[in-house]
């Protein structure tokens, strides 16, 4: 026997109920609020990942100019080595990537430790230079020690480097070259591994270049 309680709520059609125009516009503008506080914020948190991530490369980079040095009796490895033909093979990121495990089909890759995250031109050799002042840059140069530096605090050593260039990875001397891809500042490694944010960059020849006390302020 047929329930007739049951027919009923079976049967029974709740009418649709559409949006009314202002219901649509606020939703509408719910999500515009959202997406104006969401996407600002996404923004920042790519751009500290790929902060932490350029200094973790710099820091890298370093312990491998250190583990290099633990074998040729203190030598820093050249940026550009003057006695070898010119080409990658003499610069420091190709001398440098077996001791920071970067095999060959790595280290010219956004994935590789000498490319910084926010660099353009990614199929450059690498993101990061080095201070003129701490390679042997010509035949002629006496070879580099980090034992030779009195004052490894105040000498860069390493920085961020050119957006346009694809000449990374080897040594120079030119402010022009550091660019400053961190809200306005450039990172800069010094010597003795500490990792420093600048928005002023002393002028060749003078100051960080040379292992002086800088100039010109932070």
């Amino acid at each position: 026997m047929n329930n007739p309680i049951q027919n009923v709520s079976a049967n029974k059609r709740l009418p649709l109920k559409a949006f009314t125009l202002i219901e649509l516009l606020t939703v509408i503008a719910i999500i515009g609020i959202l997406a104006a506080i969401m996407i600002p914020t996404v923004g920042a948190v790519r751009k500290k990942a790929n902060t932490a991530k350029a200094i973790t490369n710099l820091r890298s980079i370093y312990t491998g100019f250190i583990l290099y040095a633990n074998e040729t009796k203190d030598q820093i490895c050249p940026g550009r080595d003057p006695n070898l033909p010119v080409g990658n093979n003499a610069r420091f990121p190709w001398r440098l990537r077996t001791y920071v495990n970067q095999p060959d089909k790595v280290y010219k890759t956004p994935q590789s430790i000498f490319q910084h995250p926010m660099h353009e031109t990614l199929y450059t050799l690498g993101s990061f230079n080095m201070n003129v002042k701490c390679s042997q840059s010509t035949t002629t140069d006496s070879v580099k020690r980090f034992s030779d530096f009195a004052a490894p605090p105040l000498q860069m050593f390493l920085y961020d480097y050119g957006t346009d260039t694809v000449e990374g990875g080897g040594h120079g001397s030119d402010p022009a070259n550091i660019v400053k891809r961190h809200d306005g500042k450039a990172i800069l490694l010094f010597l003795d591994g500490r990792v420093q944010f600048r928005a002023q960059l002393d002028a060749a020849n003078s100051g960080f270049w040379v292992g002086k006390v800088s100039p010109a302020s932070p």
